[in-house]
């Protein structure tokens, strides 16, 4: 927009903006510190706080400590003026929550069901997610819409699964969720949702690589702080790339895929083939307390993983976030032993490479999901 050819709405709409942005970021404001910081005039900015406040949008909490005038007042955005709903489909479990203006979790909850992409199933689903829905403590109509994770990928415009073969899935359309669900829906990659639940919560990242590190492998590749797509919505799919040719088989038909060697299941195959019958809890529980045969385990699992890594950095130089079931298991050390085994494989000097955890857990792609209407909503005030 041309700024000759603003309107005096346009110039109210941009104001109002910049006044909501202000009061987001800072979390606890006042009005004088707001026309400081935007340089606008107080009589501007008190018409802004009142249609916010009348939007429901910001609260007014509470006095400043007086500094010799009259006590300022508290301002502050209602972080649950809008609720956006992340779900998570896996194969026989799906994840619910509810998230807030801040990308934070209000509400979860799980459901045990095998999915089969069958009417049904569809039906099963949706009625959880409109119950879930109807029965936390937020109108609806302060929810923004239902964001669909799923393990497959999804067409450019979020209202079709192109490849869900894990799901058995592929080409299901967003009209089997939707059809029953009155809120706004879209499908996205759970391992797209997962990396944006990360960009949004570290505000440090501007480019990288995200590995999720779940039952099956995802990833998804961070360029100029957006999810990078690619041409067929393709992008970041690592976990086909061939690591061991001829190797062991992988869902998609092929073999030595990195899905069949740095996955969580590929780390249970691992366990398994060493005689050991645990979870995960066991298992790294007897690690930390020095177990040979589950370190020797582990350190295979972290070999593999780093020859994948470095495979990938070879092509992407950046950084890279670990994220995923396995993620939350590893400690500082992990990561120690992780660049070691990244360096022996990589052919160049790494000097300001990095690789990270990530912060948001196990349910990142539900919070990515919700986040995708309130990143949405945010711009659009």
């Amino acid at each position: 927009m041309n700024a000759t050819t603003l309107t005096s709405t346009d110039l109210k709409k941009i104001n109002r903006s910049k006044v909501f942005e202000n009061i987001y970021n800072n979390k606890i404001t006042s009005r004088q510190t707001i026309a400081t910081d935007l340089n606008l005039s107080l009589p501007t900015v008190n018409q802004n706080l009142k249609e916010l406040e009348e939007m429901g949008l910001i609260e007014k909490n509470g006095l400043y400590q007086s500094t010799g005038g009259r006590k300022a007042q508290m301002i502050s955005c209602v972080h649950t003026a809008r609720i956006g709903i992340g779900v998570e489909i896996l194969k026989s479990i799906s994840y619910i929550s509810a998230i807030d203006l801040y990308g934070h979790s209000l509400e979860e909850s799980s459901l045990m069901l095998q999915f089969d992409n069958s009417e049904e199933c569809f039906r099963k689903l949706s009625d959880w997610i409109n119950q879930f829905i109807r029965e936390i403590p937020y109108p609806e109509e302060h929810i923004l819409g239902v964001g669909i994770g799923i393990q497959g990928l999804t067409s450019q415009d979020g209202k079709k699964a192109t490849y869900a073969e894990i799901l058995g899935a592929t080409d299901m359309s967003l009209d089997s969720f939707s059809r029953y669900i009155s809120l706004p829906c879209i499908l996205i990659h759970d391992s797209e949702a997962a990396a944006f639940a990360e960009l949004w919560h570290q505000k440090d990242i501007t480019d990288g690589v995200y590995v999720s590190l779940n039952r099956n492998l995802g990833g998804a590749v961070i360029l100029n702080k957006h999810i990078y797509h690619g041409q067929e919505a393709r992008s970041g799919v690592f976990e086909h790339m061939c690591m061991v040719p001829d190797g062991k088989p992988c869902y998609c038909g092929k073999k030595g895929c990195i899905e069949a060697y740095c996955s969580a299941n590929s780390l249970k195959e691992l366990i398994k083939e060493s005689g050991i019958d645990e979870d995960f809890n066991s298992f790294f529980n007897y690690l930390r307390h020095g177990d040979k045969i589950r370190r020797d385990i582990w350190t295979a699992y972290l070999k593999n993983l780093a020859l994948a890594i470095s495979n990938i950095h070879t092509v992407l130089d950046n950084d890279v976030i670990l994220g995923g079931l396995v993620q939350t298991y590893i400690r500082e050390e992990d990561i120690t032993d992780l660049y070691h085994f990244v360096r022996e494989y990589y052919p160049f000097p790494l000097h300001n490479f990095s690789i990270k955890p990530g912060i948001c857990g196990e349910r990142s792609a539900t919070i990515g999901c919700a986040l995708y209407y309130i990143d949405e909503f945010l711009k659009g005030i």
